[in-house]
C-alpha cells in the first residue's frame, strides 16, 4: 500500500489524518503524564482550544497562540498547574518554544 493510498484510507476510515491522529495522541500523552505527575485524577471531558494568531512583528510574520483549557471538577489552581506541566512535556511546545508566545487561560 503507497502511503498516499494509506492516508486516504486512515482519513475515510478515522476522519482524520494521520499526522492529526499522531497529534491528539501526543498532546493526550502530555495531558496524561502532567495529571501523574501532579498527583491527580484526570477527568475525561478536558477540553483545550487552541486560537493562532498570524501577525506582523516588524517585516516578519509571527504567530501567537492561546490555549484555552477546560478541566470539569478541578480546582483551578490545581487546573492550571496541570495546564503548565502539560505545556512542558508537549513535544509541540518544546518545539515551538521561544518562538511563538503562548498564553494558556483555564476556564
Amino acid at each position: 500500500m503507497s502511503p498516499r493510498h494509506f492516508g486516504r484510507e486512515f482519513r475515510l476510515n478515522t476522519g482524520q489524518s494521520p499526522a492529526r491522529a499522531v497529534e491528539q495522541l501526543r498532546v493526550e500523552t502530555a495531558r496524561i503524564l502532567a495529571a501523574r505527575k501532579i498527583k491527580i485524577a484526570l477527568p475525561e471531558n478536558v477540553a483545550i482550544d487552541a486560537e493562532v494568531d498570524l501577525g506582523m512583528a516588524g517585516d516578519a510574520y509571527c504567530l501567537q497562540a492561546r490555549l484555552n483549557v477546560h478541566v470539569p471538577g478541578v480546582e483551578r489552581e490545581t487546573a492550571e498547574a496541570l495546564a503548565h506541566e502539560a505545556h512542558q512535556t508537549c513535544p509541540y511546545s518544546k518545539a515551538t518554544r521561544g518562538n511563538i508566545d503562548v498564553t494558556i487561560n483555564v476556564v
